[in-house]
């Protein structure tokens, strides 16, 4: 864990506040999400291949959940569902008291911008872009000013520590470094909800206990709900609340 979160600075702290929601109190017991028998069947010509079948879940606020399974259980295609990336072939689903069902594109589109921000294996960093401007990337199409964008960049990457790695690309950067740099530009937006698909896949041992740990301070202090699909038992160790799906059917919740 860096030494760099926050650094006990009366001036960081008093400018992040920004990020603390007024409304957090009274988010603490409340859903962030529910499904209600929700299913996904994708279409490979005439055959169709049921990927979820009638999954009922409620997901907490501000806490850290998981999805396990083995490989094709359905995880990724759950979170992309609860992410707003794909739509349910039935079933309705609920995102921070919003019913997504029969809404627009352009109303999802926007609602997804301003509430969920997205951590992936593979980091999905621009590669032509340093890493101050990868966490800029979101907050281009907000009605704010250049410097303030620049300033909350400049804060999201001093509170992953990676203040002086700002100038540096992808590629100049370790696997560690550019996770840290995913979780910077997923939070700069201040989402409600970060959808985190294995996120610790590409690192080693080591490495991935430090990025759960950065995670698990991240959602703390900002109190963000963090949604986890993952094999990774440290991830299981450090959820609220874990979601035991196989081959598309919720089997059993636990905590």
């Amino acid at each position: 864990m860096s030494s760099l979160l926050f650094a006990g600075s009366p001036k960081n702290t008093l400018h992040l506040g920004w990020r603390y929601r007024l409304d957090c109190l009274s988010m603490q017991n409340t859903a962030s999400i529910k499904l209600i028998n929700v299913s996904k069947t994708y279409w490979l010509g005439a055959v169709g291949v049921k990927a979820l079948c009638d999954i009922q879940l409620e997901i907490p606020a501000m806490k850290f959940t998981s999805i396990i399974g083995p490989s094709g259980s359905g995880k990724t295609t759950l979170l992309n569902l609860m992410g707003c990336l794909d739509a349910p072939t039935s079933g309705e689903i609920e995102v921070i008291g919003k019913n997504m069902k029969d809404r627009s594109d352009n109303f999802i589109t926007d609602f997804r911008s301003k509430n969920i921000g997205f951590i992936f294996q593979n980091f999905s960093l621009l590669p032509v872009l340093t890493a101050l401007e990868n966490v800029e990337f979101p907050l281009l199409l907000e009605k704010v000013s250049k410097s303030e964008i620049r300033t909350r960049a400049l804060e999201m990457l001093e509170a992953v520590g990676l203040l002086e790695q700002k100038n540096q690309r992808p590629n100049e950067l370790s696997g560690g470094q550019r996770q840290r740099v995913a979780i910077a530009r997923a939070l700069v937006k201040n989402p409600k909800i970060v959808f985190a698909d294995e996120p610790t896949a590409n690192l080693d041992s080591n490495t991935g206990t430090n990025i759960i740990a950065l995670m698990k301070e991240m959602q703390q202090k900002f109190h963000t709900t963090f949604i986890f699909s993952s094999h990774d038992q440290k991830i299981m160790d450090c959820s609220d609340q874990i979601f035991h799906i196989r081959d598309g059917v919720l089997q059993r919740e636990s905590s």
